[in-house]
């Protein structure tokens, strides 16, 4: 008897899991609303068919964690604005909130040095581009009460790891590429 419930558990867990990260076979996202969080849009986005290898994708770009090239210098530097957070777990992303009274900015700069600011506080520093990887170091952020959207982003920038730059996005990873910041360039 125990068997028998433990095997409609494990196969109930893995259509549930396969549902939620599938590849469709359309290679269009189909976006599901999901009301868990009270700040941003939370999407759920299907891989698409030509991602293979991916995890998931985000506004038509495939997101393979196993597969990174050096980040280019030339490429990183300039403005980024945070559009969205990703889940790879469940392929959820939840998209930049409306209601933000100012949009969150980071600027790399030549010399090693990153400024921006939250939704509430600036910040300036230093980062570490290490071929795939970005790292952040000596931060020096202003400490007002952020919001749910400024906080992931303060947490985020404290345990990154890989990252890629594809078109104009930069995605940086996180938490043992577990989740991972989208940033869109802004400014060169």
């Amino acid at each position: 008897m125990k068997t028998i419930i433990l095997t409609q558990f494990f196969l109930s867990a893995f259509i549930i899991f396969n549902i939620s990260c599938s590849k469709d076979s359309g290679g269009t996202n189909d976006k599901k609303e999901n009301d868990s969080t009270s700040y941003g849009d939370t999407l759920q986005y299907d891989t698409n068919s030509y991602c293979d290898s991916s995890i998931c994708s985000y506004d038509s770009l495939c997101l393979d964690t196993n597969y990174y090239v050096p980040i280019n210098l030339h490429d990183l530097i300039g403005t980024w604005q945070l559009k969205a957070y990703i889940d790879f777990s469940n392929c959820s992303i939840v998209s930049e909130p409306t209601e933000i009274p100012k949009a969150i900015k980071i600027t790399f700069f030549e010399n090693d040095s990153v400024a921006g600011h939250t939704v509430s506080n600036t910040f300036t520093g230093k980062y570490i581009l290490n071929g795939k990887k970005i790292g952040f170091d000596e931060i020096l952020m202003t400490e007002i009460m952020e919001p749910e959207w400024g906080r992931k982003f303060s947490e985020a920038i404290n345990y990154t790891d890989y990252s890629k730059i594809s078109d104009s996005y930069l995605f940086i990873h996180y938490k043992n590429s577990t989740l991972s910041m989208v940033l869109a360039k802004i400014k060169k």
